[in-house]
């Protein structure tokens, strides 16, 4: 009989790699999702010990029945949980065990707040609303059929390039200009060797007379014949000029260009010009998603 006391909580190794992706599979194929835990990503995680030591994966005997992680923003004052567990294992208090850890793990780091993001039909959202968070802000997923698209030609004096390991400086500044308020805090090189963690992951840089633009970045994932564009930004003294269409035209391309059928992407609920713009160029409205927040004390 499965008891909760006796599962063992331990920290992400290695070792763990095989049971992981084994693990991720299961929740693949049961809840219909689209998790994706490449080798690259793991030992970039591995060499990361602050984020490391927020990863804990639940045993029972040598089978992986919980995963619960919490991701580190660009400032350690923020992080945002997940929590899986596998199916047979479900609402028998591994979820809330699981939470117990990373809540007092955050707490040690001096995190001040903790988020944590679900479908707006996820029952989910009932495990965070008891534990004290609230809805923060809404998002959209958006996806597209890009068999039937057709690749779209530059304007003079524009250039697509691949961001390349050189370019971390210039790639955290458009990030910041692009996606922070003023007063907080810049996103630092991280951001950018991000982009290196998984092989299958292409970043660009849109140029109009070798100065730099706009940006963005494609995840293809084959097994799932989809393509996730993300990080678009177009730096603020260019935008209104259709830069980011024509970046977001090139992910398209891309895709297409890559054998892959779908193209997918978040745009955040606030975000009104993003979502006018996906859905001109043909990206429509799949599902919603919910941010719900903490503070702590």
């Amino acid at each position: 009989m499965f008891c909760v006391e006796e599962v063992r909580i331990k920290t992400l190794e290695r070792v763990d790699f095989t049971g992981l992706k084994e693990f991720v599979g299961v929740i693949n194929e049961h809840d219909g999702i689209e998790i994706n835990v490449p080798d690259q990503m793991l030992e970039f995680i591995m060499q990361q010990p602050k984020q490391r030591e927020l990863i804990f994966l639940a045993y029972e005997n040598d089978k992986i029945i919980g995963f619960g992680m919490c991701m580190l923003f660009n400032s350690a004052e923020k992080v945002k949980y997940e929590i899986i567990v596998h199916p047979q294992y479900r609402s028998r208090g591994l979820g809330s065990k699981l939470y117990s850890v990373l809540l007092e793990s955050a707490e040690k780091l001096g995190v001040k707040k903790i988020e944590a993001g679900f479908k707006k039909s996820d029952i989910s959202i009932r495990f965070a609303e008891v534990r004290g968070f609230s809805p923060k802000e809404y998002s959209w997923k958006m996806d597209m059929d890009v068999r039937e698209w057709n690749k779209k030609e530059l304007e003079p004096g524009m250039q697509i390039r691949n961001i390349d390991k050189e370019d971390a400086l210039v790639y955290a500044d458009i990030m910041t200009n692009g996606f922070k308020k003023p007063g907080e805090e810049p996103y630092d090189e991280k951001i950018h060797s991000k982009l290196f963690i998984q092989p299958n992951t292409r970043a660009f840089f849109l140029q109009k007379d070798a100065e730099i633009v706009a940006t963005a970045a494609i995840n293809l994932e084959e097994g799932l014949d989809r393509g996730y564009i993300y990080n678009v930004a177009v730096y603020d003294k260019f935008r209104g000029k259709g830069y980011g269409k024509l970046m977001l035209e090139h992910c398209v391309g891309f895709v297409k260009g890559s054998g892959l059928s779908r193209a997918s992407l978040i745009v955040d609920g606030d975000n009104y010009n993003a979502l006018k713009l996906y859905k001109n160029i043909g990206f429509v409205e799949i599902d919603t998603y919910v941010t719900y927040q903490k503070a702590l004390e």
